[in-house]
């Protein structure tokens, strides 16, 4: 059972993203879960190209949740 915050990011054009998709939908317990979808995204491109579009959500995610 997962009771912590729980985030998610997933490439829209990944080809894995169905596992984020089950993930997320079968993190019923999760204390707050977000499912964060780039667009035009690969499973490859968040290693490097898309990067930079990823950062904000998660410095704003740990941010909020360590503390």
């Amino acid at each position: 059972m997962l009771t912590q915050p729980l985030l998610l990011i997933a490439g829209s054009d990944a080809g894995s993203k169905w596992h984020s998709d089950r993930a997320f939908a079968e993190a019923t317990s999760a204390s707050e879960k977000e499912l964060f979808v780039i667009p035009g995204g690969t499973h490859m491109s968040l290693y490097d190209r898309d990067v930079g579009k990823a950062l904000p959500k998660l410095l704003e995610f740990y941010a909020k949740h360590l503390k």
